[in-house]
């Protein structure tokens, strides 16, 4: 039997619009692939409610961490799903070497999945893809940002400037440069 028929045999799930899958501050002892249907994420904390659909894995994060949920997760329609133990989706994460590098990308992808441009109706592979793409520059006060790139501001703020003035202050989550992709 390969792997991916192991996940195949584990139970399908049926949520109803409204239905909470995942509590901010739960720990998760399984994920939920999502096969059909939409659903939110909201960390309300950070003001983040992003739509996500076919193909996100509910409480991936926290089950690859041990850690609690850093937001919930709410049906918004009829939602379907695979609902995997967490030590299953572990172990096929393992055994086809993929353990190590979701477990390194996972900062970044959580600073996707916070962000308004990136956190929506993005896949997990897509968001993986990302992640790995990603590169983590630190600047000094005053320092302008590389052109031609999405800026994505993990911390501290960007002021965004047009004609000596600034027209916006971007804080964690925020992002700029998107035009000129």
């Amino acid at each position: 039997v390969c792997d991916i028929e192991i996940l195949m045999n584990c139970p399908t799930v049926i949520f109803n619009p409204g239905t909470i899958l995942v509590r901010n501050g739960e720990k998760n002892d399984t994920v939920v692939f999502v096969l059909s249907g939409v659903l939110e994420f909201i960390a309300a904390e950070k003001g983040v409610r992003n739509m996500l659909s076919v193909g996100a894995i509910v409480g991936e994060l926290s089950a690859l961490l041990g850690t609690e949920a850093r937001g919930t997760y709410r049906a918004v329609s009829h939602v379907r799903g695979i609902e995997i133990p967490a030590g299953l989706f572990i172990q096929f994460l393992a055994r086809n070497g993929l353990l190590e590098e979701m477990r390194s990308d996972i900062a970044r992808r959580r600073l996707l999945q916070n962000s308004w441009l990136f956190g929506e109706m993005i896949s997990c592979p897509l968001k993986s893809r990302l992640a790995r793409s990603m590169s983590r520059v630190e600047l000094d006060t005053g320092s302008p940002l590389s052109r031609g790139v999405i800026s994505l501001v993990e911390s501290g703020q960007v002021l965004v400037e047009s004609d000596g003035r600034t027209v916006e202050t971007l804080g964690p989550g925020g992002f700029c440069g998107e035009e000129t992709v």
